[in-house]
């Protein structure tokens, strides 16, 4: 294994090399750029989406505009609990809302988009599995 390091955090395992942020953006091809800085919104975006209530009503939104009351009814949950989850989708920039009087109407934002097999955010697409 060679010299002995003095300390822990002076081991390097020989396959690594160490690298600053910068070194990595020099080697790295425009595609791969473009990817590292996509990477932080895409992880976001499967957290928020990682939740099985949110992923229903962002398919749901996607179908057409609803009411909160229309979205309670449709998954059968209370007010409270689809509000908060309304809450996550909207400051994710997934869904946008429309008030009417007391009511308050939602809908997939312009970046979401689905079909039977499918979701897209944006440059994102996420294959949706059928229950068997």
């Amino acid at each position: 294994m060679g010299i002995a390091p003095n300390r822990i955090s002076d081991y390097v395992p020989p396959t690594l090399d160490r690298f600053s942020d910068a070194d990595l953006a020099a080697k790295a091809g425009p595609g791969e750029r473009t990817r590292r800085r996509e990477a932080p919104s895409v992880a976001g975006l499967l957290r928020v989406l990682n939740d099985p209530t949110r992923l229903k009503l962002l398919l749901l939104l996607v179908g057409g505009e609803r009411s909160v009351t229309q979205l309670c009814r449709d998954l059968s949950m209370p007010q409270p609990t689809v509000s908060h989850h309304l809450a996550r989708l909207r400051l994710s920039h997934l869904v946008e809302p429309r008030k009417s009087g007391k009511h308050v109407y939602y809908a997939a934002g312009p970046t979401v988009a689905a079909d039977a097999d499918w979701l897209s955010v944006g440059t994102v697409r996420i294959r949706l599995l059928n229950d068997a």
